[in-house]
């Protein structure tokens, strides 16, 4: 696949909700996860399809999520960003908030590779 179908797909599913069917489908092996806080006493990194699968897991499993939409693909040089807006709940807390991220994501061999993570404060 081509950097733009990469970037259309992971796009297309994500609106259609099916986050881990791209993660499963466009993902490279070795991918590198990268957030922009580490959670106390972790790190930033997360390495390998199966982690970086289950990091969203928990996540999702954290969270009520209300409603999310996605904006993009923003597609150059390799790369390419998607905007993600939340509505959810944090279960432990039971604070509700509004999330937004930028997502970049690296793409080689025809796979997703990295993927980094930037977020509104």
């Amino acid at each position: 696949m081509t950097l733009p179908e990469i970037a259309n797909r992971l796009v297309q599913l994500c609106k259609a909700h099916q986050n881990f069917d791209a993660m499963q489908e466009l993902y490279a092996d070795s991918i590198v996860s990268v957030e922009a806080f580490a959670p106390p006493g972790g790190s930033h990194d997360t390495v390998g399809k199966p982690a970086v699968i289950q990091k969203s897991a928990d996540w999702a499993a954290a969270h009520e999520i209300h409603s999310g939409t996605t904006e993009g693909p923003f597609v150059a040089n390799g790369k390419f960003g998607v905007i993600f807006d939340f509505d959810v709940t944090e279960k432990a807390t039971g604070q509700r908030k509004a999330l937004r991220e930028i997502a970049v994501y690296s793409v080689d061999g025809g796979k997703i590779v990295r993927e980094e993570f930037l977020y509104s404060m």
